[in-house]
C-alpha cells in the first residue's frame, strides 16, 4: 500500500507513523521497530515502478523537510541508474564478446549494446553520443607495418582507449582500424573534450616500423533521444550518421573530426 501511495503522489511524507492510515496494516511491526516517522520515494525506471526507497526515523517523530524529499528522490534516481548500468555490464559478460588482448568489445556486440544504451537513454531522458575513431586506412597501414604489426597496433590502441574511458562509456572494435565509442549521458557538443583527451593519450605512438605518428580521424553523431521514436530507428539513424560524419572528416584530412547533426546541417568540431 505504501508503494502505491508513493507512486501516485511521487513521495510519501509521514511525520507520525502511528496515526498514518497508509501504515495501519503493519501497525504491529511499527511498534516492534519503534518506528515513528517515514519518508518514501518510488524507484521508477521509465514508466515502470520497480521498487520503493524508504527512510525511517525511530525513537522520536521527525518533521521531514522539503530538502529531505529532494535528497531521497535523487538517491532513488541514482539507484535505478546504478542497477541499469549493472544490467548492461552483465549483458556484455553474458554475450562474452570482449577481446582480452585489446579490452574492447567485439563487433558482434555492437547492435545489442547500442540498443541497450538507447533504451536506457530513453528511459532516463539523457543524451547519448556515438563516435567512430579511425586510425588510418587498412591498405596503407598494412603496407607500412605489415598485417601482424597492424593488429598489434590496434590492440595497443584499444587498451589505451579502454583504460581512459568512463565507467558509463563503452568501447567496441568497429573494424580493423576503427574503434566505436558509445558515450552515455553525453551530448555531441561535449565530444571535443573526449577527442582532445584521446589525442593526448596516443601522442607519440608511431606506426610500427616507421617514424610516422598514428593519426586519429573522428566521426561524431548524437542520438536523437525522443520517446516518440522507436529505439531501432534511433540506433539505425545514429549509426548511419556517425559513418557519414567519419567520411566527411576523412575528406578534410588526417586528424580531423566532424560532428553531423540529425537534421541537414552539421558542425565541424575540430
Amino acid at each position: 500500500m505504501l508503494q502505491n501511495v508513493a507512486v501516485q503522489h511521487g513521495s510519501v511524507v509521514i511525520e507520525d507513523a502511528a496515526q498514518a492510515p497508509e501504515l495501519r496494516a503493519i501497525d504491529q511491526h511499527l511498534k516492534t521497530l519503534d518506528l515513528k516517522s517515514v519518508l518514501a520515494c518510488p524507484l521508477t525506471d521509465g514508466d515502470q515502478h520497480v521498487g520503493i526507497l524508504i527512510l525511517e526515523q525511530t525513537n522520536k517523530r521527525r518533521a521531514w523537510r522539503s530538502t529531505d524529499v529532494v535528497v531521497l528522490k535523487t538517491i532513488a534516481d541514482q539507484m535505478v541508474l546504478a542497477v541499469n548500468n549493472v544490467k548492461l555490464r552483465n549483458l556484455m559478460k553474458t554475450l562474452a564478446v570482449t577481446d582480452e588482448k585489446s579490452g574492447l568489445l567485439k563487433r558482434a556486440s555492437y547492435i545489442d549494446v547500442m540498443m541497450a544504451e538507447v533504451k536506457r537513454s530513453l528511459q532516463q531522458t539523457v543524451p547519448m553520443t556515438l563516435m567512430l575513431l579511425n586510425f588510418g586506412k587498412v591498405s596503407a597501414l598494412s603496407r607500412e607495418a605489415g598485417e601482424g604489426a597492424l593488429e598489434g597496433l590496434m590492440q595497443s590502441l584499444g587498451q589505451s582507449i579502454a583504460a581512459n574511458i568512463r565507467q558509463t562509456d563503452i568501447a567496441i572494435r568497429y573494424d580493423r582500424t576503427t574503434i566505436a565509442l558509445i558515450l552515455g549521458d553525453t551530448k555531441d557538443t561535449n565530444s571535443l573534450f573526449v577527442i582532445d583527451k584521446f589525442r593526448k593519450v596516443i601522442a607519440g605512438v608511431k606506426v610500427p616500423g616507421t617514424e610516422n605518428p598514428v593519426t586519429m580521424t573522428v566521426g561524431i553523431a548524437g542520438a536523437v533521444i525522443q520517446k516518440e521514436y522507436d529505439p531501432v530507428d534511433i540506433v539505425t539513424e545514429v549509426i548511419n550518421r556517425a559513418e557519414q560524419a567519419l567520411e566527411v572528416a576523412h575528406s578534410k584530412g588526417p586528424n580531423s573530426a566532424h560532428a553531423m547533426a540529425p537534421i541537414v546541417e552539421s558542425a565541424e568540431v575540430a
